[in-house]
């Protein structure tokens, strides 16, 4: 009788980030086989064009683990997963009653969009407990998301809106020590605070 070779030996992590790097590490050495890019260039693909834009460049995502194209990959397909779906429809409703808007709305107009973008980053402040608000920064921060998320069409689309808030609880893990998760209390803190508009 043949004996099966023996699992390679996992090695013993004092934390996650640990053991997410080693993880990384070994997904990252298994998608660098030309067979196994061929297999996934579409999803890769999709995934670099998603988070690898011109200011995650310049803020340095090319030397950041969160932007490995296994990380970029993996993060792609969260983005689709149908509890997180569930939970962007939700932040949309929200948003829209926080714009004073109905629910069957499809867009945010530039005025809507910063009445949304300054009840989130309010909110993200005070969950974080973050006490330095900075109405400069975050205006200059407002005005730079609507040309990247409005592309030019005067109005903010809701798959759009998918997109940014993804990505906002896409950085918002990364910033922190463990892995990411997969973003569910941000996406549902966020919009139950952000109360709608007198």
């Amino acid at each position: 009788m043949q004996s099966v070779p023996a699992a390679p030996e996992r090695p013993h992590f004092t934390n996650q980030a640990d053991e997410f790097d080693w993880a990384m590490k070994k997904l990252n050495n298994a998608i660098r086989s030309r067979r196994a890019r061929a297999a996934f260039s579409a999803v890769i693909d999709a995934a670099k064009e998603r988070f690898l834009d011109a200011r995650a460049l310049a803020a340095g995502a090319s030397k950041s683990r969160w932007y490995t194209t296994t990380a970029m990959t993996i993060r792609e397909a969260l983005s689709q997963d149908a509890d997180i779906q569930t939970r962007l429809r939700f932040a949309w409703y929200r948003c829209l009653e926080a714009c004073g808007l109905p629910p069957h709305g499809t867009s945010l107009n530039y005025e809507q969009y910063l009445t949304m973008s300054r009840k989130v980053y309010l909110v993200v402040k005070l969950l974080d407990g973050d006490a330095s608000v900075d109405p400069r920064d975050c205006m200059r921060t407002l005005h730079e998301d609507w040309i990247s998320d409005s592309q030019g069409t005067g109005e903010m689309a809701v798959e759009a809106f998918f997109r940014s808030w993804f990505e906002l609880a896409d950085v918002h893990d990364a910033t922190r020590p463990a892995p990411p998760t997969p973003h569910i209390s941000l996406l549902t803190n966020v919009p139950r605070r952000c109360t709608p508009t007198a």
